[in-house]
């Protein structure tokens, strides 16, 4: 197949193209140069109607994987609606002017809000609690009421990987794990969150892109983990001596991010091959090697 994917340039829409690129032509489109990618790669910004149309004359699409996106904690930032709402709109025009008939839609689990009942499925009731989450789901909507195009909205929780972004929750207690300072947790550590790696989110991507399928998937990772698990898991898998402090209350302590893995598992036949253990063990050896190349 000749696919699309944007937001190429990205920690998970990266992961994406290089899983899909095997068996498919893939052209990863984003706003960041990128020299070193092992799939085709054009410079292109899904808000501008021009620069995104001319990936016309590179590629006409089979399926579009759209996983770019502006996040920010800043709800009244305008790149938000300029670039997850008007920038779907322009995915959608585009795919429509090159006769694409598929869009997988790269959504995020917390655009439900707050979860009320455990297991998290398909239809949790959705309560955008920011401007980034709204506009996730709104794009949801915009896509899954498009009547001339199928479309399945993959909703991940916490990706991981080599290149997850150090401040994040798990590359940070693995870094600390590496280098034997404690790890601190908020309250007890009792928040209860899911990874899942960024190559299984290729795997379902796949799955998705060969699927007569529509509609909405979990892609999560079978088991969650609260904070404390997590650091006792990194702690036991990296064979460190790190302490484990607590401090402060967090108040979010008692919310757990559980999910039901049942409908793209029997729908698409997509179950996770990479263990908790494995990215655990993936970051700690990026990370490694990131601070020998700095010395």
């Amino acid at each position: 197949m000749n696919i699309l994917v944007t937001g190429a340039s990205g920690f998970v829409g990266r992961a994406i193209a290089e899983s899909l690129r095997e068996n498919n032509r893939v052209l990863g489109v984003g706003r960041r140069e990128v020299n070193d990618c092992s799939f085709e790669y054009s410079r292109s910004d899904i808000t501008n109607e021009s620069s995104l149309f001319a990936v016309c004359e590179i590629m006409k699409p089979d399926v579009i994987v759209h996983a770019a996106a502006a996040v920010s904690r800043n709800n009244m930032d305008k790149s938000l609606i300029e670039t997850n709402i008007r920038g779907t709109e322009n995915i959608l025009s585009f795919a429509r002017k090159t006769g694409c008939k598929k869009i997988i839609y790269i959504s995020s689990a917390p655009v439900i809000g707050v979860p009320v009942k455990n297991p998290i499925t398909e239809n949790h009731e959705v309560y955008p609690l920011t401007t980034y989450h709204l506009t996730k789901y709104f794009s949801e909507l915009l896509l899954r009421n498009a009547p001339d195009m199928e479309t399945i909205v993959l909703r991940l929780p916490s990706p991981v990987g080599a290149e997850i972004p150090r401040n994040k929750i798990f590359a940070v207690f693995i870094s600390n794990c590496l280098s034997g300072v404690p790890i601190r947790l908020l309250g007890k550590g009792g928040r209860m969150q899911n990874y899942i790696n960024v190559k299984d989110i290729g795997a379902a991507v796949m799955k998705a892109a060969s699927s007569e399928a529509t509609g909405i998937y979990n892609v999560t990772y079978p088991k969650s983990y609260s904070n404390l698990e997590l650091a006792q898991l990194c702690k036991k898998t990296l064979n460190s001596k790190s302490e484990i402090v607590f401090y402060g209350e967090d108040p979010e302590e008692d919310m757990k991010w559980v999910y039901s893995c049942d409908k793209i598992r029997k729908e698409l036949g997509f179950s996770p091959a990479v263990t908790i253990e494995e990215s655990i063990r993936e970051v700690a050896t990026s990370i490694v090697n990131e601070n020998r190349c700095s010395q």
